[in-house]
């Protein structure tokens, strides 16, 4: 039946005609006052599986409605794209997902087959991050290898190592107190600010070494390498915030400028507190 009405309403190619050298295809269908004709339209004649006519008004309710010019999908799936514009000074991939953290009961009373799902500059951030995570276990094995070349005592690699969280500490003080979102570019500056962690602690365990090697007393390397590398690696620090300073005045970069410069302000701080403790402590000198 649906073939059959497609072929009166749409029309069907039943052959072409030759007219000089073109050809011009001859379709069959309905005429334009049938086709926008209610009454006709529900008189068509159906025919029924013993060969019978019937009018197409007694198997079915003809109405007139309006339907959508374009059908989107996603995944295969009929999808309405919900967009909205933010305020100055607002994140988009925070907004959506506070957003989204709000529809949690419309989500779980949704019937089946319906789903609200995030996409555009959000679902793109969750995809860079995840990204982001798979090579890290390469980028780990590649760090420590570089530290064992440069250290040459599994103890001071992972000395070093652990220095990098300390980071954390000061990465989270700044995002809460400037009310920035954790999102991507957050994330990358925490990852460069790993590198500047361990560059500081290699930069201090070197030192240590290189004045025990000169016959100082353990105790005593420590304390002098503290102190004499103190400045270097706090002016070093401090010109590293300088340059991200003009960063934080942008929507996109501040995420990145301020979780980099309040992670490696502490994280410097801590780096020449706590490495030197736990330097002591491994190697039991009082």
């Amino acid at each position: 039946m649906s073939l059959h009405l497609q072929s009166l309403l749409s029309g069907t190619k039943s052959g072409e005609y030759y007219e000089g050298n073109q050809t011009i295809p001859v379709t069959f269908r309905l005429g334009d006052n049938e086709q926008h004709n209610l009454s006709a339209l529900s008189s068509l004649p159906i025919q029924t599986g013993n060969g019978s006519y019937v009018p197409l008004s007694q198997i079915a309710t003809i109405t007139i409605t309006q339907e959508d010019g374009i059908i989107w999908h996603r995944n295969m799936m009929p999808t309405i794209s919900i967009h909205a514009n933010v305020k100055a000074g607002v994140l988009g991939n925070a907004k959506t997902k506070e957003v989204y953290k709000s529809l949690q009961d419309i989500r779980d009373s949704l019937p089946t087959g319906y789903t609200i799902e995030l996409d555009g500059a959000a679902e793109n951030s969750v995809t860079a991050v995840q990204n982001l995570v798979t090579p890290m276990p390469i980028m780990l094995f590649v760090i420590m290898t570089i530290l064992m070349f440069q250290l040459k005592r599994i103890a001071l690699m992972f000395m070093a190592l652990l220095t990098a969280p300390l980071g954390l500490i000061g990465v989270v003080l700044a995002l809460n107190i400037t009310r920035t979102p954790l999102g991507f570019m957050a994330i990358l500056g925490i990852i460069a600010l790993s590198g500047m962690i361990i560059r500081n602690s290699i930069i201090l365990l070197d030192q240590i070494e290189i004045h025990k090697a000169e016959g100082q007393k353990p105790l005593e390397a420590i304390i002098n390498s503290a102190t004499l590398r103190f400045r270097p690696i706090m002016l070093t620090a401090i010109a590293a915030i300088l340059g991200m300073i003009p960063l934080m005045g942008s929507v996109f970069w501040s995420p990145l400028a301020i979780a980099f410069s309040g992670g490696l302000l502490v994280a410097t701080i801590l780096t020449l507190i706590v490495l030197p403790v736990m330097y002591a402590t491994w190697y039991k000198i009082k």
